[in-house]
């Protein structure tokens, strides 16, 4: 079968029983969502033999260190645990799928070929989407958000290894995309030339780098809050409740880190206010939505939960031109580098990927006075 290219069946059930207790005969369903880690959905032939569970390959040409991975889950696992049991219900934290142990050498994760997997409780009647289907999910999504920030107001700061360095980094993202940009001209001079098309991707790149610095000053300055982050809360890093659509846990932790709250909550605005979603290709059609925009924030400055500033929230708009821009340039140097860190379908994937990203800051910077007195607006109208 297809999903088998990479390891054979033989070999995902033995990286499966290891989690399990009893060889029961069993099912692999690949989960194609997810841009950088490989995972399968692991069900039993017989119902009730074993829960399913979900089994990940942590991709380490992104994550070279995966044990540290491994362990800032088990400490948040841990530290949200201890909380759920000392919160009153109004405050009560939010989930993530606990980590399954190895029954074999008792640890979280099983060792193959010199690549790391690990595996983790699935949550039935549990749904990802890529774009929000309605006001509820909005409203559920960033008050999920706000939550996930409240309940690690209390880890201290460096508790969690750095598992990506320069995650956020846009001065870094910048300086690699330049250095990608002037290889790939000098290598396709030589041969065919670039396109048109492509080219203008590139110019867009180059004029707009300005994008990514809006936020250095207020770095520097030391006034925005900083706290643990998730690092990627987009839309479908969140499971919702397939009926009611409340969220239920929130996923894909790889990249928790200490950070600005406000790059979190503007990436989550990135792509929930997108409705398209980052993989379409109808790029004409790509905005950012104001309505969206509107009560989304207002559900996060609204959650009981919400610790920002003034500086804050007078960032807050800039970090989203920033957020998107940043993202934009990483699916482009992606490209430009072979496609080696981001998962594709296509040749051109993550060119087309950069390009709703652009297409995305271009309707957030026509919309920017809106953007603006909205966000004031909201943060007043809670004080």
């Amino acid at each position: 079968m297809a999903y088998f290219k990479h390891h054979s069946k033989l070999e995902l059930e033995e990286l499966a029983y290891s989690f399990m207790p009893n060889k029961f005969n069993l099912i692999i369903q690949p989960i194609n969502s997810g841009l950088i880690n490989q995972t399968f959905l692991i069900v039993p032939l017989i119902l009730c033999e074993f829960k399913p569970f979900l089994l990940q390959r942590i991709n380490k040409e992104v994550f070279a260190k995966p044990r540290d991975i491994i362990s800032n889950y088990l400490f948040l696992q841990h530290q949200l645990i201890t909380k759920q049991q000392n919160v009153n219900r109004s405050k009560a934290t939010l989930k993530i799928p606990k980590l399954l142990i190895n029954q074999i050498n008792n640890k979280y994760y099983t060792e193959l070929k010199g690549n790391f997997w690990r595996a983790f409780e699935y949550i039935p009647n549990s749904i990802t989407y890529n774009s929000l289907p309605s006001d509820s999910s909005f409203d559920n999504l960033f008050r999920a958000l706000a939550n996930f920030h409240y309940s690690t107001t209390d880890i201290p700061l460096g508790k969690f290894k750095i598992t990506l360095p320069n995650f956020h980094n846009t001065s870094f993202y910048i300086a690699e995309y330049k250095k990608a940009l002037d290889i790939f001209i000098a290598n396709n001079d030589q041969r065919e030339g670039i396109p048109q098309s492509v080219n203008s991707i590139f110019s867009y790149a180059n004029d707009n780098i300005s994008e990514g610095l809006l936020l250095e000053e207020a770095k520097s300055k030391n006034i925005l809050s900083f706290n643990i982050i998730h690092g990627d809360p987009k839309v479908n890093n969140f499971l919702f409740e397939s009926t009611s659509n409340d969220v239920l846990a929130i996923i894909d932790l790889d990249t928790l880190q200490d950070g600005y709250l406000i790059y979190d909550i503007s990436d989550c605005l990135r792509s929930s206010c997108n409705l398209l979603g980052e993989e379409s290709k109808a790029l004409n059609d790509i905005r950012f939505d104001l309505t969206s925009f509107k009560l989304s924030l207002s559900s996060y400055f609204n959650s009981g939960f919400n610790t920002l500033n003034k500086s804050d929230i007078y960032f807050l708009p800039y970090c989203i031109r920033v957020i998107t821009y940043e993202l934009g340039i990483r699916f482009l140097t992606d490209y430009l580098l072979g496609d080696n860190y981001f998962k594709t379908s296509y040749k051109q994937h993550n060119l087309t990927r950069s390009k709703v990203q652009f297409k995305l800051l271009n309707s957030i910077k026509e919309n920017w006075n809106d953007i603006v007195d909205i966000t004031n607006n909201l943060y007043t109208s809670r004080i």
